[in-house]
């Protein structure tokens, strides 16, 4: 068993894979699948339903890339990735995976260009929850978590395997939602009084998050 597959059965319970994974060779695949993506530059969502898209009708497209179905049997496909007739590789699918891998939540992408905001937006004092507007930066403030969500297994578009939970943080002008990412998650617990530092305000699914960069930012638990 390798490093990795350790990895993933220790975020299970009962040695079993995170949903909606059913084997080790599911998630291979799946992998498989976002590098290429990654490599190729093209849509990680678009390029998976490129394969749904195959299997009900025969090819699917996503920019240049084509999927073919080669081999439909009742419980798996055979699907064959070329580029401008250029052969990527052929792999076997499982019907159920087809359907599965669409449920992965699959963060926004990085390389999408930041929302563009006033330079007064931008700022490195103490600001209030309700002055916060997507593409604000260098965000500081002081707030109280109030809500916490079960951690869940996701999948960045690199094929790396993450543990995300939402917090809710609270101060008297609103709320907003916070990522916390692997070992952060055990770090916070509802009634938290919370400081964030450096963080930045994006849109996902149509709702603000606050992310607090490991690198650049800070995030800490007030006694």
């Amino acid at each position: 068993m390798t490093i990795l597959q350790r990895g993933i059965l220790s975020h299970s319970s009962r040695g079993r894979l995170p949903a909606p994974w059913h084997s080790i060779s599911d998630l291979s695949a799946f992998m498989y699948l976002m590098k290429v993506s990654r490599k190729h530059n093209i849509s990680s969502s678009s390029f998976l339903k490129s394969f749904l898209d195959a299997w009900n009708n025969g090819i699917g497209k996503c920019g240049n890339i084509s999927v073919k179905c080669r081999e439909r049997r009742e419980d798996y496909g055979v699907f064959l990735i070329t580029k401008d007739r250029l052969v990527l590789g052929q792999l076997r699918l499982d019907k159920l995976m087809l359907r599965n891998m669409l449920e992965v939540d699959l963060p926004v992408s990085e390389s999408r260009p930041p929302v563009q905001v006033k330079k007064s937006i931008v700022s490195k004092g103490k600001m209030r929850i309700k002055d916060l507007v997507a593409g604000t930066r260098g965000v500081n403030l002081v707030a109280k978590v109030v809500e916490k969500s079960d951690p869940k297994t996701v999948f960045s578009r690199f094929g790396s395997i993450l543990l995300v939970s939402n917090i809710t943080v609270s101060d008297a002008t609103g709320s907003i939602k916070v990522s916390l990412w692997n070992d952060q998650i055990g770090t916070i617990s509802v009634g938290d009084k919370v400081r964030i530092e450096n963080g930045i305000v994006k849109m996902f699914k149509g709702e603000m998050l606050l992310g607090v960069s490991r690198k650049f930012g800070k995030l800490s638990v007030l006694k």
